[in-house]
């Protein structure tokens, strides 16, 4: 298990705050390896009425555009 957190981001690149992040390698019985990824965050915006690029919206998408593109790469990693 190793976890991390982001203080601050490029907002053009990944629009939020206080990212925090775990990710969890397990081994079962056959010598597969299943990985849970879980991940906390405000959006890119604290205030009221943000931008549309900082909503809450464009925010969890842009996270889980990173999130699936960083297991992708994990795992291409390990498969190797």
């Amino acid at each position: 298990m190793i976890s991390w957190r982001i203080k601050e981001t490029d907002q053009k690149l990944l629009p939020v705050n206080s990212y925090q992040a775990t990710l969890i390698l397990k081994e079962d019985q056959e010598g597969k390896v299943e990985a849970t990824y879980k991940a906390g965050f405000y959006r890119g915006f604290m205030g009221n009425d943000p931008p549309e690029e900082l909503n809450d919206e464009n925010s969890k998408k842009k996270v889980k555009e990173f999130i699936s593109s960083a297991l992708k790469n994990l795992k291409t990693k390990l498969e190797k």
